[in-house]
């Protein structure tokens, strides 16, 4: 997740569409009082590499906390920002005032698509990997669906929800909008965990599609993501 405010835009980080690569990118707009939140260890490695911020103001304000948020001092734990903080949360802490001001964008992917990447890089590690039911079955609603980060009942509250299917021409008219390039050609971040790179519907089947369906509910019925579409 990131917040800029020479640029006024917020990223809300969705999980399995590229976001890691959108957040390097962005983290080179950032000055010293932008909101980076961390990535992996090996993520954060490479984006020190290019010279880029890592990880700055990740606390969240203390003007922003509530009666339940200040009780939680008493464990001396902070409220943070994290990767996936969902829009519902950022309103919140960043203040509607911010939110309304800023233009915030998120990207959203073929959940059958997702689902596939997510199953390859959870088990990116194993040489002998779980039967794809087995390990769908396994995940919560909001570790498969993406849809609570950037709607809150079930009301998109997010100015613009890109397509990962789209991104490349996405993410242009984004920058055209905000002022600024947003490339991240040259930036692959987790792409090499999946092996298996035939079409989703080919790797899903019948009892997963079923578990997907279930789970991501929201996005497909939505965005009218269908079956066999790419």
């Amino acid at each position: 997740m990131i917040v800029c405010h020479e640029y006024k835009f917020i990223f809300v980080k969705t999980r399995k569409t590229a976001g890691t690569s959108i957040e390097t990118a962005l983290s080179s707009l950032c000055g010293p009082s932008d909101v980076i939140t961390s990535l992996s260890s090996e993520d954060e490695a490479a984006r020190t590499q290019l010279g880029l911020r890592g990880m700055q103001n990740i606390h969240v304000p203390m003007m922003r906390y509530s009666i339940s948020d200040i009780a939680t001092l008493a464990t001396l734990k902070r409220k943070r920002f994290h990767n996936h903080s969902p829009s519902s949360e950022l309103r919140r802490y960043l203040g509607q005032k911010m939110y309304s001001k800023y233009f915030v964008f998120c990207v959203e992917r073929n959940p059958y698509d997702r689902a596939v990447s997510q199953y390859f890089f959870k088990n990116r590690k194993f040489s002998e990997k779980p039967p794809m039911p087995e390990f769908f079955e396994t995940l919560s609603t909001p570790s498969m669906s993406n849809w609570d980060v950037y709607a809150q009942n079930n009301q998109i509250v997010v100015d613009k929800v890109l397509r990962y299917e789209n991104l490349e021409h996405e993410l242009n008219e984004v920058g055209n909008f905000l002022g600024i390039k947003i490339d991240i050609s040259s930036i692959h971040a987790k792409s090499h965990t999946r092996t298996d790179r035939r079409n989703y519907w080919e790797v899903i089947d019948s009892e997963s599609r079923q578990i997907i369906e279930a789970r991501c509910a929201n996005e497909i019925n939505y965005f009218g993501y269908q079956w066999g579409n790419s």
